[in-house]
């Protein structure tokens, strides 16, 4: 099994943003986006080894449109462990620029910034992910130093132009 903020980070959050995007955008960015959040991450607890259990922990989030998507960043608890993640993004485009809604998404995409480790120095670094819709965890390499959200956007945009998604 595998810790509590693994399973949030890597399978319950990429999990709840495919299986229906505009759903959970859209309740990250309502009233009830902590309140989810928390049941979200203690649901994770339930498939985790019980002493990785974080519950006095709770991950924190924002959501900002931009000019044509939205980002989401959630903040797990720090990583204790690799491959844990500092920051979970999912990053959706809007299928309308001037939409109103969330309903209608041209594609969504959910980055993870990890915490790695560099055998070959043997020091910590943080690794740039991403999880498809089919469940590949693909890796981008290494990933900013700084787990603070500008660099990780500015990382994942970086990607984004250079394989862009299918709309």
């Amino acid at each position: 099994m595998a810790s509590q903020a693994y399973v949030f980070a890597h399978r319950a959050v990429p999990h709840e943003a495919f299986r229906d995007p505009a759903r959970f955008l859209g309740i990250l960015n309502g009233p009830d986006g902590e309140r989810y959040l928390h049941d979200l991450w203690q649901h994770a607890g339930n498939y985790a080894d019980a002493e990785t259990l974080r519950a006095d922990e709770e991950p924190r989030h924002e959501l900002t449109f931009t000019s044509n998507g939205v980002i989401a960043l959630i903040w797990p608890p720090p990583p204790a462990e690799v491959p844990e993640a500092h920051i979970v993004g999912v990053f959706a485009r809007l299928a309308d620029p001037y939409a109103t809604t969330l309903r209608e998404l041209s594609w969504i995409r959910v980055f993870t910034l990890e915490q790695g480790h560099d055998h070959a120095r043997d020091e910590p670094v943080n690794m740039l992910c991403e999880w498809t819709e089919d469940g590949t965890h693909r890796s981008h390499g290494r990933g900013p130093d700084s787990t603070e959200e500008r660099p990780f956007i500015d990382a994942v945009h970086t990607i984004v132009r250079r394989e862009p998604p299918r709309a």
